[in-house]
């Protein structure tokens, strides 16, 4: 009894050296959707002893010299539009971005992390290589970051499903057992518009600090006709029925609505209404004129409903809920294609629009052909391609006016890759990455570069177009395959005929008696005797 006792003290004295605090962001949309984001984060002030934090991913990072790391994999396309701004912005597929303590062998720490982390989260980020998605950048292509020891990559065609989610939640000191995550139902979640699941590193002086995320777009409509907004409340979007009690290693669990996405500039549906929701017993609340902010008290169950005090139609048009408005496309030929950029500034003010772009190899770009139209070049940087070994990169920042727009394109050729380099569904074609925006509204002349990615959940002005699927000259893979067949299938029939002529032993009693046959048998048979 007394060592049971002991071991209980000793871990309460090293939970000091954690913490774990567990949030939830809910913002209803201006189309009738529901907008929800988990935040988990993870603290340890002690790198040698861990209670709270993941050991598993602390390995990784102390054994590849990870200073920052930032994950994302999410699957469904955002609709900046329509949803504003995200919380967490994140492209299509898989997003690694990493800077390591020192540039000496960056080639194999970055290959061995993005294998580790593929075994840790059960993702494909092993085909993140510098032959295909990987950006190499440097002090050159100083619009993501000027320091060496910094990697990016992305995986446009990384499919997200419950094989990553699994891992996550084991990530969690509470396994999803309790607390908040006991709302990350697998069903609800891919049943969704739109997911993304985020882990984000960061090691520093103070210690190591991980923040996991995963945001939730909900179709709170169900199909249904009416379009009005519609109550909602934790149990139903979460499908979880039970009570929702605390975690025991959570120093604060806390549930945001923020309700400021409801109201827009021309157009406020909420105007003389008021938005109410019903809240448990027991439960500390700070309410504001968009926020309200839900504080879990130990041992109380959460039972959050939300409901609107008037029925209100949700708007068919409204304005853009976001400065910025890109659109890229391509214009799709047998062997050469036009990629375009557009980018529109909705403001009434100037603003500097960074932009940057990794082109694989296998597009082989036109840098004579780069045409922009619109705006004012205020920087401007690009890094050719080598074949097999980097991709092209294009960055450049634009002043863009009141209402203004600008249009970025150039030419490439579609290059023809060996049989080898294809990818098995090679007749679905190859997956150009989204091209990667920020947006200052610093209009200073020496504002041409800013860092603005580190870390990417804090404050940043990024958006993400779509990705774009580009089909390249492909072989017929039918042919090697009806070659081998009947090659295969001749030599079966002859080896067999042969196999069975030499070996097998005939039984006398059904042999002929007389003709050609009985004489060749019994020609054999003497030689044998």
């Amino acid at each position: 009894m007394k060592v049971v006792i002991f071991a209980i003290l000793f871990l309460a004295v090293l939970s000091r050296c954690d913490r774990f605090d567990e949030n939830l962001i809910i913002q209803p949309l201006l189309d009738g959707k529901l907008a929800s984001e988990f935040r988990f984060i993870t603290t340890a002030q002690n790198k040698d002893h861990f209670v709270v934090f993941p050991r598993t991913l602390a390995h990784v990072m102390e054994k590849f010299n990870v200073r920052e790391m930032h994950l994302s994999l999410t699957q469904g396309r955002w609709r900046y539009d329509k949803w504003g701004e995200p919380l967490s912005p994140t492209p299509v597929g898989a997003e690694l971005i990493a800077l390591f303590h020192n540039s000496h062998n960056i080639t194999d720490q970055w290959k061995g992390l993005v294998h580790a982390l593929s075994g840790l989260l059960c993702a494909s980020l092993n085909f993140l290589d510098t032959t295909t998605q990987s950006t190499y950048a440097s002090g050159v292509v100083s619009g993501l970051s000027s320091d060496p020891n910094f990697r990016y990559g992305t995986l446009s065609h990384e499919t997200v499903c419950t094989e990553n989610l699994t891992p996550f939640k084991k990530l969690l000191p509470s396994r999803a057992k309790c607390g908040l995550g006991t709302l990350l139902s697998s069903i609800k979640m891919y049943d969704s518009q739109f997911h993304s699941i985020g882990v984000h590193f960061e090691s520093s002086e103070r210690g190591y600090e991980l923040m996991q995320t995963i945001t939730v777009v909900s179709d709170l409509l169900y199909g249904r006709t009416n379009r009005v907004f519609t109550d909602f409340e934790l149990s139903r979007v979460f499908d979880q029925h039970q009570p929702i009690l605390k975690c025991p290693f959570a120093v604060n669990t806390s549930v945001l609505i923020d309700t400021s996405r409801l109201e827009v500039e021309g157009v406020n549906p909420f105007a003389d209404k008021q938005i109410g929701f019903v809240k448990p017993n027991n439960i500390a609340e700070t309410s504001g004129r968009h926020e309200h902010l839900i504080n879990l008290v130990p041992g109380t169950p959460l039972s959050l409903k939300f409901q609107f005090n008037e029925k209100v139609n949700i708007p068919s048009e409204y304005p853009a809920q976001i400065p910025i408005i890109a659109t890229r496309h391509e214009s799709n030929t047998p062997i050469t294609a036009e990629l375009s950029l557009n980018v529109e500034n909705t403001l009434d003010t100037q603003i500097v629009v960074h932009y940057y772009d990794a082109i694989p190899w296998y597009f082989r770009m036109y840098w004579h052909t780069l045409t922009v139209v619109g705006g004012k070049v205020k920087y401007i940087n690009r890094r050719t391609a080598r074949e097999r070994q980097r991709p092209a990169e294009l960055e450049m920042a634009v002043l863009l006016g009141p209402r203004e727009n600008f249009t970025v394109s150039f030419n490439f050729d579609k290059v023809f890759l060996k049989y080898t380099e294809h990818s098995p569904d090679a007749n679905r074609g190859f997956d150009l990455s989204s091209s990667v925006l920020y947006y200052t509204f610093n209009t200073s002349d020496n504002a041409t570069t800013i860092p603005l990615h580190f870390p990417p959940h804090r404050d940043i002005n990024r958006i993400y177009t779509d990705s774009l699927l580009v089909s390249l000259p492909t072989p017929d893979f039918s042919m090697p395959y009806n070659v081998i067949t009947l090659s295969s299938t001749i030599l079966a029939l002859f080896f067999g005929s042969m196999f069975n002529a030499l070996v097998r032993r005939f039984n006398e009693e059904l042999l002929p008696k007389q003709g050609l046959l009985a004489r060749i048998f019994q020609k054999l048979k003497s030689k044998k005797s």
